[in-house]
């Protein structure tokens, strides 16, 4: 009797399973073998005195961001019309890429970090608390390295090996399997050329619009310093006579400053409403205890001004108890006060 329960068990086990879901589970369980072995290799075969110095500086360490700034004010002051385009294009590609790409992936896909499965792994970093898959320093590195080829061609010879031993770091330092840097290399470089196009769309459709001054003297994003259009001179003064397509009838530089104010700020917000909604921060005392005064509305409140409580609650009814319907007003009322002050300084100019 129990002979015959097994065998109708393990019928009733393999039967559903068909021979093309078999296959798929054996590819899948053979690239996560892969990936694993890879990882091993690298981080424990490749493990020396010397790397175990040297990567972490790779992977990261505090001069990077000083270096990055430096770098983009020194493109901005002396690099001319091509540097400033370069610095404007690869902050709003790679925010936007990272926050809306790669950080949403990491959510859908959810992948634990090789710490969470390989106890003896030899781990130089931090326990990241993001899911693995992409990796998002990969990612950003492969895309300020696409960028940089566009603006600047011969920059490839630096970029793209840097790109690589920052990948490379990655895996060493136990942060990453192989398989989320090569993710990261993809999606970034992808999602670095979708943003460049976009771009380079949207100023040709709107930039003769919105900024006709400046499309006259730059009607391509991907090429800032090409012959301008109409015989018009890079040192023509900016108060020209240009606008319309049908027209011609004088442009006020001011409103080219206030519009490019006004696309800042939406720039911003998205930035920011995607940060809050990473969940990189919790909530701190004061907003939990907020929180909890919100559920409770009184007009009798004298501690705090009561629309502290009206704005979370109503945050919180949007968005549901989270982090992101908490903070959700906050970067909403920062956006509205930018636009009013802008406005302000726009009126009395």
């Amino acid at each position: 009797m129990r002979g015959n329960l097994r065998t109708v068990a393990r019928e009733l086990h393999d039967f559903p399973c068909s021979s093309a879901s078999r296959t798929d589970n054996a590819r899948m369980s053979w690239l996560q073998s892969w990936d694993t072995a890879v990882f091993r290799w690298i981080n424990l075969s490749l493990s020396n005195s010397f790397l175990d110095q040297v990567m972490p500086f790779f992977a990261w360490n505090r001069f990077f961001i000083p270096a990055i700034v430096v770098l983009a004010v020194w493109l901005v002051v002396k690099g001319g019309v091509r540097g400033r385009v370069f610095v404007a294009v690869a902050f709003a590609v790679i925010a936007l890429g990272d926050t809306y790409v790669i950080n949403t992936l990491k959510h859908t896909i959810q992948r634990p970090r090789p710490f969470s499965g390989i106890p003896d792994l030899n781990l130089l970093v931090g326990r990241g608390s993001s899911a693995s898959m992409p990796s998002s320093h990969t990612s950003t590195w492969f895309a300020g390295a696409f960028l940089a080829f566009v603006y600047y061609r011969k920059s490839w010879r630096f970029m793209y090996p840097l790109a690589a031993i920052i990948a490379f770091s990655r895996i060493y330092v136990g942060a990453h399997y192989p398989s989320d840097v090569i993710g990261g290399a993809i999606f970034g470089t992808g999602y670095a050329a979708a943003g460049v196009m976009g771009l380079q769309f949207l100023w040709r459709r709107l930039g003769r619009d919105w900024f006709p001054i400046w499309w006259a003297r730059m009607p391509s994003l991907l090429m800032p310093e090409a012959r301008r259009l109409d015989g018009v001179s890079p040192h023509q003064p900016e108060h020209s006579h240009l606008v319309g397509r049908d027209s011609v009838e004088p442009v006020d530089i001011d409103r080219h400053w206030l519009r490019l104010g006004y696309v800042l700020i939406a720039l911003i917000f998205l930035v920011r409403l995607a940060y809050l909604a990473s969940g990189e921060i919790e909530l701190s005392e004061d907003e939990a205890y907020q929180w909890t005064w919100s559920k409770h509305l009184a007009l009798s409140y004298y501690s705090k001004p009561p629309l502290i409580a009206y704005t979370q609650y109503l945050g919180t009814k949007l968005w549901g108890d989270t982090e992101f319907g908490v903070r959700f007003f906050s970067p909403v009322i920062a956006a509205i006060v930018s636009m009013l002050v802008l406005r302000f300084i726009g009126a009395q100019a």
